[in-house]
């Protein structure tokens, strides 16, 4: 029924939702401060694994950690190809995530 309407699962939802945030956080001049410190680009010297890279952060517990928002966001940042963690343009950017997650999550 979902590909019948062309809708995302709530899952998928929730990872797009996920992955708009970080979008905005890292490129929207006019995004909220707080939320702009949650994420951080990797500072390397070698683009071997891309660009736009998130730093990923150590986490402290397993349910504070590992299953928080913020951990979870940079991976699925992190696992998108480099070309859509490139794009500059928002409608662009939920274009690509939403052909991306059909193929993928």
């Amino acid at each position: 029924m979902l590909e019948k309407a062309e809708t995302a699962s709530l899952y998928n939802g929730r990872i797009q939702n996920m992955l708009i945030v970080v979008f905005k956080s890292l490129f929207v001049s006019t995004y909220p401060k707080y939320l702009k410190e949650l994420f951080s680009l990797r500072n390397s010297k070698y683009l071997l694994r891309g660009k736009n890279i998130l730093t990923l952060p150590e986490p402290r517990t397993t349910s504070y950690g590992l299953e928080s928002i913020k951990y979870e966001a940079i991976k699925f940042w992190n696992s998108l190809s480099d070309n859509i963690r490139t794009t500059m343009s928002l409608k662009d950017f939920k274009k690509a995530i939403k052909n991306h997650q059909r193929l993928v999550f």
